[in-house]
């Protein structure tokens, strides 16, 4: 090809370009480029980052034309990339044999070796039979190439994988089956290069790890090359016994091993597969020696015990079809029911019973026994109960629950009509008062509808109080509080607690809170459904619980927003305190009742809000929805003097911008109107230690840490700019002033001289604050700043 001067300086600058020619050795049809980048001067052994050369890049990537023109060029063939393959481990790869013919030959040519290993330990014979390569296998080895099984290397597993994958291979390119035994097979193995010391290369259990791994061909190989198929591994196991395959189970029992060693256990093979093996293992077991189906080991147990005890169900059914005996005894006097009773299996005590397994499951008195009333899930179970004669159906056991008790709790609602079918009594009271429909909510909505149509009073109350509607409010399934509800189940009925069901349902959802995060999210949803669904069914949600609390005073303590949200939007009384009023008839409690009330402690959900919970929407929701901000506990406490004692100047100010009282004290006016106990109350009342919110700012024990001490300091500065009667003195006649002092609190003692306190009032000890201030070295800046303003 000719060329113009200043194209060649291009040409030589482009050749110079390592990652042109790298380009161009990857793309199809380019074999016109190479060449004339090659007669350029383009190094044909250049290298990129990977140690790959051109050639290496075109037969990675299929480029068939470009590596057939690079191959017939002198270029150096022993050049190997970062992985340490050379081009004959890449052409032994492909599809398309010629090109490894064509560098076999350059190869042989060359003198140079066609058996070199990569970092794996593959050699280009062992790339082609793993590629499944056929026609450059059959190339490598007729060009001399030798077995090579140095990759068999690494961990346990990873060893016996590459061996597994790779005999496979072998026996797929030989088109043979491996037989063990057969002469072809040997034939193979010897062509392939499997004759080695195995024990040396795997270890002396490498049988009993292939068996147990599952490896089909790696068992067959170890067989053939004589490992012992009867020998025992640091566990005392057989690789028979850790056989989990088919094949495998067949290939050991061909090859000798035994099934009937002398085990100490007394257990036959039929034991062991029916312990841990699949069905197929057994009927094979049964097929060999059909006489082992009720052998016994020491412990008196058959096969039909241990597949039962393991849960192992369609073993079970294969040995009862066969005929297996289920009423034979073991040592302990056990029979196989026995065990699938213990274990509450419904499935298995219906199998034996199907197949005459016996039983007495009834005691002197017609009694199901305790261990066995889950049985009353089971349709077949209870139809043979009825058949006995000495079955009672009314009959209540110790704790006064009836067969129709366990059945409703059970949930087979099947069951349930063939009880009642009987002449089960529907409003039978269990020892504590619970009639069937309140078992009926752990049985389900199916049987809760089914019932209701039988039972004379929806809200029976049991001897805690408690209706089925409370039992459901407690339950995570909703639609049982639905049925209930529908049919006209009481929300405002109280338990021995007080509590109606809504009460519970909001306890319970803090302990599902409080139990687990995300695993019961779900659970919790439906709690809220129901707590909602109770909600919009109340026509008392004022009703107060032997400690005073409603439902929004549970809901607020427990910081439940969405609750507190839909109970605000039904109007439940903000300002409702919780002080029970044992004598106010239950008729007048509605959702419009008084505000007035106070609880035990005299607290109001905004004060419990303020004492409890985390959730500033809960708090802001209150404030905006409250009238009576000023409203006292028992400690005379309003809801500013908490959000003060708490440190928390955000709700502080929240409640000053809704005209909060800056200035009530704390000591509880008994004989003040309830009307007059507002949002503009007086400012002059006293509390229990006649302290104002600014009073508790300034001086609170339970500002302890410097964090504390800054919000608490922040608090009186703000309460300072909007208080009008920074004089009022406490029970101990101490002034914010004088509390200041004390607390040696120089910026608030400026504040409240700024303000013009009076200086000179003096406190129950007949001290000014400037006395106070004169009685201690360290408030010797206060002193001097009092003594300039006295």
């Amino acid at each position: 090809m000719h060329v113009n001067s200043s194209a060649s300086m291009l040409i030589q600058k482009l050749v110079g370009e390592q990652t042109l020619f790298f380009t161009l050795s990857q793309q199809k049809n380019c074999k016109e480029l190479a060449e004339f980048f090659l007669e350029n001067g383009a190094d044909p052994d250049i290298l990129n980052e990977s140690g790959e050369t051109p050639l290496h890049l075109a037969l990675s990537n299929r480029s068939y034309q470009t590596a057939e023109f690079l191959v017939t060029k002198e270029i150096n063939l022993c050049l190997k990339d970062m992985e340490e393959n050379t081009v004959l481990h890449l052409a032994a790869k492909l599809e398309e044999s010629k090109f490894l013919e064509l560098l076999i030959g350059k190869y042989q040519s060359l003198d140079l070796s066609i058996d070199e290993e990569n970092e794996d330990g593959m050699t280009a014979l062992c790339n082609a039979i793993k590629s499944s390569r056929g026609t450059n296998v059959e190339l490598l080895l007729f060009a001399g190439a030798l077995p090579n099984l140095n990759f068999i290397r690494g961990d346990g597993y990873l060893k016996f994988l590459k061996l597994e994958k790779y005999l496979a291979n072998v026996f797929t390119l030989s088109q043979k089956d491996f037989c063990v035994g057969s002469e072809d097979s040997k034939q193979i193995l010897y062509k392939f290069g499997f004759n080695i010391d195995w024990k040396k290369r795997l270890g002396e259990e490498a049988l009993h790890y292939a068996v147990s791994n599952g490896s089909v061909n790696v068992v067959k190989l170890l067989i053939t090359y004589n490992f012992d198929v009867n020998g025992l591994n640091k566990e005392g196991q057989t690789p028979l016994m850790l056989a989990n395959r088919i094949e495998i189970y067949k290939s050991l029992l061909s090859a000798g091993a035994s099934q009937y060693s002398g085990y100490s256990d007394g257990n036959t093979w039929l034991h062991i597969t029916a312990k841990d093996k699949s069905r197929e293992f057994v009927e094979h077991v049964l097929k060999k020696d059909p006489t082992l189906i009720n052998k016994t080991n020491k412990l008196g147990e058959t096969a039909l015990h241990i597949a039962v005890k393991n849960d192992k169900v369609f073993i079970v059914k294969l040995l009862l079809d066969l005929k297996a005996d289920p009423n034979i005894e073991n040592k302990e006097g056990k029979t196989p029911i026995i065990y699938a009773i213990e274990n509450k299996s419904t499935r298995y005590v219906e199998l034996l019973m199907k197949h005459s397994a016996k039983i007495d499951f009834l005691d002197a008195n017609g009694i199901l026994k305790k261990e066995q009333n889950f049985l009353f899930a089971s349709v077949e179970f209870v139809e043979l109960l009825l058949k006995k004669k000495n079955f009672k159906v009314n009959a209540a056991d110790a704790k006064g629950l009836t067969p129709l008790h366990h059945a409703a709790k059970c949930g087979n609602l099947k069951v349930v009509q063939l009880l009642l079918k009987d002449g089960a009594d529907v409003n039978a009271e269990d020892s504590n008062g619970n009639t069937s429909l309140h078992y009926a909510d752990e049985g389900g909505g199916h049987v809760v509808s089914f019932l209701i149509e039988y039972s004379s009073d929806i809200n029976h109350k049991n001897m805690d109080g408690d209706t089925p509607l409370h039992f459901s409010s407690q339950k995570i399934e909703p639609e049982i509080s639905k049925i209930l509800l529908a049919k006209r189940a009481c929300p405002d009925l109280t338990n021995s607690d007080g509590n109606t069901p809504l009460q519970l349902a909001i306890i319970d959802l803090y302990v599902v809170n409080e139990i687990g995060p995300f695993s019961i999210w779900k659970e919790r949803l439906h709690l809220l459904e129901i707590a909602q669904l109770l909600i919009d069914h109340s026509f008392e949600l004022n009703r107060q619980n032997n400690n005073g609390d409603t439902a929004l005073h549970l809901a607020v303590s427990k910081g439940e927003f969405e609750i507190v949200k839909a109970l605000i939007a039904r109007e439940a009384e903000v300002s409702l305190t919780h002080k029970r009023e044992v004598n106010r008839p239950s008729s007048s409690i509605s959702k419009n009742a008084s505000i007035h009330r106070t609880n035990k402690d005299g607290d109001t959900p905004l004060h419990l809000a303020i004492l409890h919970t985390r959730d500033y929407r809960i708090i802001a929701l209150l404030i905006d929805h409250s009238s009576e901000l000023n409203r006292q506990n028992n400690d005379g406490d309003t809801a500013l003097h908490l959000a003060v004692s708490k440190g928390d100047i955000k709700i502080v100010k929240a409640l000053i911008a809704k005209k909060a009282d800056v200035h009530p004290t704390n000591e509880r006016e008994e004989s003040q109107p309830s009307g007059s106990i507002s949002e503009n109350a007086s400012i002059n009342q006293a509390n229990k230690d006649g302290n104002t919110p600014l009073h508790l700012a300034i001086f609170n024990e339970g500002y302890f840490d410097f964090d504390f001490l800054t919000k608490a300091n922040n608090i009186s500065l703000f309460l300072i700019d909007h208080s009008s009667e920074l004089n009022r003195q406490n029970n101990d006649g101490d002034t914010a002033l004088h509390l200041a002092v004390l607390a040696n609190e120089l910026e608030i003692v400026k504040g409240l001289i700024a303000k013009k306190v009076n200086l000179s009032l003096k406190n129950r000890d007949n001290k000014t604050a400037l006395e106070l201030a004169a009685e201690q070295f360290k408030l010797r800046k206060i002193f001097i700043l009092l003594t300039s303003e006295t």
